[in-house]
């Protein structure tokens, strides 16, 4: 490969790179959406906590394992 072909790969593979990062960028920001809108409707009284919890789980899995059990199944006191 010379010098200009291996400049055009490197060039080809950083812009991937940086247009894979800002789409990353964007699922980032609607994930952080989701989850908004999953306590707005759980504060409004429109979800319950255990559907929140089962909304944020399906837009950002394993985001919310570190709650005790008996708190994430509504045990908790």
């Amino acid at each position: 490969m010379n010098s200009s072909k291996h400049i055009e790969a490197k060039s080809d593979r950083q812009e991937f790179v940086l247009a894979t990062l800002r789409s990353v960028s964007l699922r980032i920001r609607l994930i952080d959406n989701e989850i908004a809108a999953a306590g707005t409707a759980l504060k409004g009284g429109f979800i319950s906590p255990e559907m929140a919890l089962k909304w944020v789980e399906e837009v950002a899995p394993g985001c919310v394992g570190y709650l005790p059990a008996a708190f994430a199944e509504g045990q908790a006191a």
